[in-house]
């Protein structure tokens, strides 16, 4: 009788587990998997919107070695240029895909309304810049770039002033635009990113008296460092230097402007070697 019962609980159990692994199967044959649509954004007003302070606002800062750049300066061609992107997210990038570019200049007015943007703000004017009328991003991939393209000398006689420009995107076919990252609000101060400040820290190897230095200079676009021992200069951007005989000695950075023009920018800084 026990082993009869101990079968038939047997036989339960395992038409149980197949009943279950059968609903199992059955339900995910008919659950329909959906995949997100292309979404397009600005990838600056993506970077412009994270972190505890940020506020909507993509600054351009000062260029410095070793670090992420947000403009590079064409000299010959007198141009400050701001490179710019979108970015197509999901998970299918196939298609071409072009987005209208404008601008708006009512965003200025109402960021320095709200305290994203300084006092005193400008429109940048039009006749400063040029833009593409529209980016495109190629079958398979999810990013297209563009410039904003600044008029160096324009910069150059306004280093006292502050100016912001708005650029969006628009209009692309069968992809939606993200509304809260389709606007890319620029600011830059001239002086901030032109004139040149010379900057650096050091550390010294005792054993071999050798002094290494890491240049922080902003806006620099050549470099002369003067070791203070009657070695010859260097323009390496962060160089080592070996002295001969313990002493202190000043070191001297000089860095030229990234505009190619003004008056460079000199630090002195004494290092010891024991």
């Amino acid at each position: 009788m026990k082993k009869n019962l101990l079968k038939y609980t047997r036989a339960c159990l395992a038409l149980l587990v197949f009943s279950a692994l059968f609903y199992s199967c059955k339900k995910a044959k008919i659950i329909e998997t959906e995949y997100p649509a292309q979404v397009m954004y600005i990838s600056q007003s993506a970077v412009a919107a994270v972190g505890p302070n940020a506020n909507g606002v993509y600054a351009i800062t000062p260029n410095i070695p070793a670090q992420a750049y947000r403009f590079i300066v064409d000299a010959a061609a007198a141009k400050f240029n701001v490179p710019l992107g979108v970015i197509r997210s999901g998970v299918d990038l196939s298609g071409n895909v072009s987005a209208g570019i404008t601008v708006s200049t009512d965003t200025i007015a109402k960021a320095i309304f709200w305290g994203n943007l300084p006092a005193g703000t400008e429109v940048l004017p039009a006749t400063a810049y040029t833009l593409p009328a529209s980016v495109d991003v190629i079958n398979g991939s999810g990013y297209g770039t563009f410039t904003l393209a600044i008029d160096l000398n324009f910069l150059r006689t306004n280093l006292s002033k502050k100016y912001a420009v708005a650029v969006s995107i628009s209009n692309p076919k069968s992809v939606t635009v993200n509304p809260k990252l389709s606007l890319a609000l620029i600011y830059i101060e001239p002086a901030q990113v032109l004139v040149p400040v010379a900057s650096f820290s050091n550390y010294i190897d005792n054993p071999s008296k050798t002094a290494s230095f890491i240049n922080f200079s902003a806006n620099g676009i050549s470099y002369s460092w003067n070791f203070g021992d009657g070695s010859p200069a260097d323009t390496t951007v962060s160089p080592s230097h070996k002295y001969a005989l313990p002493g202190t000695y000043t070191v001297t950075l000089t860095t030229t402007g990234i505009a190619g023009t003004g008056i460079p920018s000199v630090l002195p800084a004494t290092v010891v070697i024991p």
